[in-house]
């Protein structure tokens, strides 16, 4: 039996060894509770910095696009050298691409065309150039019976560059070929001017004008046809083009709908009371060819690739060049270590959906287009928290439609490497000769590059070519062009 005394004992002991422990826990948790407000404080500090970092890299890079074109205007009053062009960015380097762009006379992946030339305020007057049949391919090559062949240009705006579908009627079949474009300058008449290029794997094209306006290029979709139409196709491209709705009502109203000559097209105008209004005539013009050109059926379905040039932007399917919308993120040299590892992780991304896209091209599949959505999605609507980049981010996100366009058109091109090899002749052409002195020199040179061009990517001497044409005795016989584009492209 225990005695009473040492059981109170260790009642005793028990009691204070509980209440030493409560104080114990007492002091953890009032010290819990510090840690945890001292927590929240440096969070408000951190989340304070933050937004005071946010500011001043958004300061820093608003006064860098300032010093940058403060310095270029410095270059320009004082004769500099302008800023070197960019290292080749690495989607040019996608093996997938090589093999398609190969096709079309490209022979390197490095290149990405002239840059930044013919940007200058003071354009040359218009000098319009009618298309000779034998020189443009693309028109009147249709199956007897059927619609002619027709192409569509698509094109850039800074350095010109652009891209182009065109569609065939084949036999029995729909044929759709990609038909890239770019553009040059070419001095005629010592005037400053333009020459466009079109092609693609089997033809390339030439034509020279004043200048490079949506007008030229509605010209030029025109194929030497110059008809102005006023139809349903005509009107809505005036109403996307934010035409008064007055001036649709009186076209829209006119009994006439369709003028042979700009003679014609100019008195119709002045008899409505438009011509006086520089814009709408403009507008108005533009959706008469637009209208010749649905008319025809000539860009039916046909996808527009461009590098964003609004002049180039019409249709109802227009895609964008990634290569360019890859240049202006590789453009972001950052001031610091933070912004440099911000945008080399959203550069390899861009380039791994590249590289995604050309592989879909090859094998199209429904599945793949919803994860390649949603890559996309992924890639262009994070955040690093460097200002200048995420507002490019989401100005390049603005143009999913476009840059996605290859999705629901696997034919579409990614790039425009192709046809700016074509066009690099051209360049070497005005840098020994300078320009043209008359219309006859100038379409000549236009249609003797384009059918060298197109002679060496169908196979054939363009010597032997020439001397067939010129008549000259014991040499070979040479098919029209015309007719070998139309065998290959049903075939």
């Amino acid at each position: 039996m225990i005695p009473t005394g040492m059981d109170n004992s260790q009642t005793d002991i028990r009691t204070g060894a509980g209440a030493a422990a409560s104080v114990g826990i007492a002091a953890l948790r009032e010290q819990v509770a510090l840690a945890l407000d001292r927590l929240a404080e440096l969070d408000r500090q951190i989340a304070r910095r933050n937004r005071q970092l946010a500011e001043q890299e958004q300061q820093l890079a608003e006064l860098r696009e300032e010093i940058i074109l403060l310095r270029d205007e410095i270059r320009e009053l004082k004769n500099l050298p302008k800023r070197p062009r960019m290292k080749p960015s690495g989607m040019a380097s996608s093996k997938d691409e090589d093999a398609d762009n190969s096709a079309s006379g490209s022979s390197g992946p490095g290149r990405s065309g002239e840059a930044g030339k013919g940007r200058r305020k003071g354009r040359g007057p218009r000098h319009r150039v009618p298309c000779r049949g034998g020189h443009l391919p693309t028109r009147g090559l249709g199956v007897p019976g059927r619609q002619p062949a027709c192409g569509a240009v698509a094109a850039g705006g800074g350095d010109g560059t652009r891209t182009v579908r065109s569609r065939r009627q084949g036999i029995g079949h729909l044929v759709v070929l990609p038909v890239p474009g770019d553009d040059t300058g070419a001095r005629h008449k010592a005037e400053n001017g333009y020459c466009t290029a079109i092609g693609n794997e089997l033809f390339t094209h030439f034509r020279s004008s004043g200048s490079k306006s949506r007008l030229d290029f509605l010209e030029y979709l025109c194929a030497g046809e110059e008809v102005y139409t006023v139809n349903d196709a005509a009107l809505d491209y005036m109403g996307k083009r934010k035409l008064p709705g007055t001036v649709i009502v009186r076209l829209a109203s006119h009994g006439r709908r369709r003028f042979s000559d700009s003679d014609e097209w100019r008195a119709h105008l002045e008899a409505l009371g438009i011509a006086g209004m520089k814009n709408p005539v403009k507008g108005a013009t533009e959706g008469a060819l637009w209208g010749t050109i649905c008319d025809g059926g000539r860009i039916a379905g046909t996808v527009i690739l461009s590098d964003d040039a609004g002049q180039f932007n019409v249709g109802d399917l227009h895609a964008l060049c990634w290569i360019h919308a890859e240049r202006n993120v590789r453009k972001l040299d950052g001031n610091n270590s933070y912004q440099h590892e911000r945008v080399a992780p959203a550069l390899d991304r861009m380039w791994k959906l590249y590289r995604s896209l050309a592989r879909y091209r090859k094998r199209p599949n429904p599945r793949r287009k919803r994860v390649m959505e949603t890559r996309f999605d992924q890639i262009f609507g994070m955040r690093t928290g460097y200002a200048s980049l995420d507002r490019l981010l989401e100005r390049v996100k603005a143009n999913k439609d476009e840059l996605l366009r290859v999705l629901d058109h696997p034919e579409t091109p990614l790039r425009t490497n192709g046809i700016e090899n074509d066009i690099r002749d051209h360049v070497t052409r005005r840098k020994i000769s300078f320009g043209t002195r008359s219309e006859a020199g100038r379409a000549a040179r236009d249609a003797c590059t384009g059918e060298k061009k197109t002679c060496k990517k169908l196979g054939l001497s363009f010597w032997d070519y020439l001397r067939n044409r010129l008549g000259v005795a014991g040499a070979p016989d040479v098919p029209r062009l015309a007719d070998l584009i139309r065998l290959r492209a049903t075939t």
